[in-house]
C-alpha cells in the first residue's frame, strides 16, 4: 500500500477561503476526490489537501510528503503559481515523486513535464494512469502518462475513457466535508446542506470555448441509473443533505436516463439542480412530461448557457442554438415554475457593439418572459487551447509562454483570471461595462424584495444601483460608469467592515473562553 498526497492548489491571485467571508465556500475539489476515492478502493492510502480552503496547506503538504511515495497536483492554468511553489518544496525536501495532472497538464503535456520539479504528467483522465503508476508499472507501458528518459520527455499514447461505474461513490470522508456542505441554493436563496455528484463525464456538443472540445473529451459516458440513485440515498443518510447538484456538463443528453432517475428519487424529499442547454426544451426531450416529473422529483432549476443574443456570435462559439431557443427556454421555465440561471458572455473575439446590443435585447426579453430567473454576464477570458484561444492570441498579438514557469508571469495570469485587459476585442471598456451592468440587471423585483426583507438598509441601497442599471439598459447607455465605481467601492467597504466585525467577535469569544490568570 502506497501513500499518495493529492493537492488542489490555490488559485491566482492567492485566495484562501475563510468562514467569515461573504461568499459561499469553494466547490468540492472533485478531481482529487475522484482520484483519491479510486486509489483508496484499490488499497492505497490517499491524503487530500485543498489549498483553496486550508490556510496551512503548505505546512500540511510538507508534513504529509515526508513519507509519501507520490505527491500529485491537479492543475488549472490559474493554479500553476501555487502548484509550482509546492512542487519545488516537495522536490527539494522530500523523496516523493511529483505528478501533475489536470487541464493545463493535458493541454501542455510536454512543456509541463519538461520542468525540473515534475517527474510525471498525466494527460487526459488520470484514474487508471495514476493507479498504474502508484502500483509500480513501468512508465513506458502506462497510457495517458508522460515521463523523462535520458533527459527527453516521452509522451505516451492516450487510453480509452474511464468506466465511471468503477467509482460507485465519492468518498467524502477523505475531505473535511463540513467545510463545503452548507451553501446557498441560488434558486431559493436559502442555505441548505448540499453536495455534488458526478453521474456522467464528457459532452457530445462542439462549443468552441469548452474544455471538453479542447481536450477531445466529447464522448458522453454515464453511471448506471441505480448507481446514481444509490449515491443520492447514501449521501442523504450519511451527511443529512437536503440538495444535490449534478456537477456535470450535460445531464440531459439521455432523456430516458433522466426520466428513470427522476422516477426513482421523487420520494426522497430532496432538491436538485444541474445544467441544461437551451435547445433541449422541445417536444421529445425536455418536454411537458419530463418537466412535470422533474418538478415532482425535487428539481429547483437549472443553469442555462445562453452565451449570446447574436446569431453571429453563437456561430463563432459553435453553440448550435438560436436566440429564439434561449427565449423559449425562459418561457417554459416560468410556465412550470422552475428558476433558471442564465449565463451570458460578452467580449468574444471579433464581437462588435451591435452584437453585444443584441445580447442586451435578449437579456431584457428573458427577464420579461421569466421574472423569477437569475443570471449573470461574464467577460470572455481565453482558456489555453482551442480555436478561440488561438484567435485571441492572433488578434491581440500575444505571445504564448515558452515554458511552464512563464505561465506564472503577471501578464499571462491576468489574461486568464483578471479581465482588465482584453486586447482581442475593440471597445474593451464598453464590453466590461456591459458585463457589469448585465449582472445587476438580472436582479428582478422578486430578488430585490428578498434582499430588502433581509436587510432594509442594504437592500434599498442595492435597489438604487439596480434601478440605475435598468435605466442604462433602456437607453442603451453603457459609458461614464460612475455608478459602477461607486458600487464597487461600497462592496469593498462592506466586506472590510464585515471582516472587522467578525474578527472582533472572534477575539471577544476567545477572551471569554480563556482561563483566568
Amino acid at each position: 500500500m502506497a501513500k499518495i498526497v493529492l493537492v488542489n492548489p490555490s488559485f491566482e491571485p492567492i485566495y484562501v477561503y475563510k468562514k467569515n467571508k461573504l461568499e459561499d465556500p469553494p466547490n468540492v475539489p472533485r478531481a482529487i476526490l475522484c482520484l483519491g476515492t479510486y486509489l483508496k478502493s484499490k488499497g492505497h492510502h490517499p491524503v487530500l489537501i485543498d489549498a483553496v480552503i486550508d490556510e496551512h496547506a503548505m505546512e500540511m503538504v510538507m508534513r504529509e510528503a515526508q513519507d509519501a511515495a507520490f505527491v500529485g497536483f491537479s492543475v488549472m492554468s490559474s493554479q500553476i503559481t501555487n502548484a509550482l511553489k509546492l512542487s519545488d518544496l516537495v522536490k527539494k525536501n522530500t523523496k516523493a515523486q511529483v505528478v501533475w495532472g489536470g487541464m493545463h497538464s493535458t493541454l501542455f503535456t510536454k512543456q509541463t513535464c519538461e520542468d525540473a520539479a515534475i517527474d510525471f504528467v498525466v494527460h487526459g483522465e488520470g484514474d487508471e494512469a495514476l493507479l498504474e503508476l502508484v502500483d509500480g508499472k513501468d512508465p513506458s507501458e502506462i497510457k495517458n502518462l508522460a515521463y523523462k528518459k535520458d533527459g527527453q520527455v516521452i509522451v505516451n499514447e492516450r487510453r480509452g475513457f474511464f468506466d465511471i461505474d468503477k467509482v460507485a461513490h465519492l468518498d467524502y470522508d477523505l475531505l473535511d466535508v463540513e467545510k463545503y456542505i452548507t451553501r446557498t441554493l441560488v434558486q431559493t436563496q436559502k442555505k441548505v446542506r448540499m453536495l455534488p455528484i458526478m453521474s456522467s463525464r464528457g459532452c457530445p456538443h462542439r462549443c468552441s470555448f469548452c474544455i471538453h472540445v479542447v481536450c477531445k473529451d466529447r464522448a458522453y459516458r454515464t453511471q448506471s441509473v441505480d448507481c446514481t440513485v444509490n449515491e443520492i440515498k447514501r449521501l442523504k443518510k450519511l451527511y443529512n443533505i437536503q440538495a444535490i447538484k449534478f456537477a456535470e456538463d450535460n445531464f440531459f443528453v439521455n432523456r430516458k436516463r433522466v426520466k428513470e432517475i427522476c422516477e426513482k428519487i421523487k420520494d426522497l424529499n430532496i432538491k436538485w439542480v444541474t445544467e441544461c442547454r437551451a435547445d433541449y426544451f422541445r417536444p421529445g426531450h425536455v418536454d411537458e412530461e419530463l418537466l412535470n416529473l422533474m418538478r415532482d422529483s425535487g428539481c429547483a432549476g437549472f443553469t442555462i448557457g445562453a452565451e449570446s443574443g447574436s446569431e453571429k456570435t453563437l456561430n463563432v462559439l459553435k453553440k448550435d442554438i438560436t436566440p429564439q431557443q434561449i427565449i423559449n427556454a425562459a418561457e417554459i421555465c416560468y410556465k412550470y415554475n422552475f428558476v433558471p440561471s442564465f449565463s451570458f458572455i460578452v467580449g468574444i473575439p471579433g464581437e462588435t457593439k451591435e452584437d453585444v446590443l443584441k445580447t442586451v435585447k435578449v437579456i431584457e426579453t428573458v427577464v420579461k418572459k421569466c421574472p423569477i430567473l437569475i443570471g449573470g454576464v461574464g467577460l470572455y477570458l481565453p482558456y489555453p487551447g482551442g480555436e478561440l484561444y488561438n484567435y485571441c492570441f492572433e488578434i491581440g498579438r500575444l505571445t504564448e509562454p515558452r515554458s511552464l514557469r512563464e505561465w506564472t508571469s503577471k501578464d499571462n495570469l491576468n489574461m486568464m483570471t483578471n479581465p482588465q485587459k482584453v486586447p482581442w476585442v475593440k471597445n474593451s471598456e464598453y464590453m466590461k461595462n456591459v458585463a457589469f451592468y448585465g449582472g445587476l440587471y438580472f436582479f428582478t423585483n422578486r430578488r430585490l424584495s428578498m434582499y430588502i426583507k433581509r436587510d432594509p438598509f442594504l437592500g434599498l441601497g442595492f435597489a438604487v444601483f439596480v434601478l440605475l442599471t435598468r435605466l442604462r439598459f433602456k437607453t442603451r447607455f453603457f459609458y461614464l460608469s460612475w455608478d459602477k465605481k461607486l458600487f464597487n467601492l461600497a462592496i469593498q467597504t462592506l466586506s472590510r467592515n464585515m471582516r472587522s466585525a467578525s474578527l472582533v467577535s472572534r477575539d471577544n469569544k476567545e477572551k471569554s473562553n480563556a482561563p483566568p490568570l
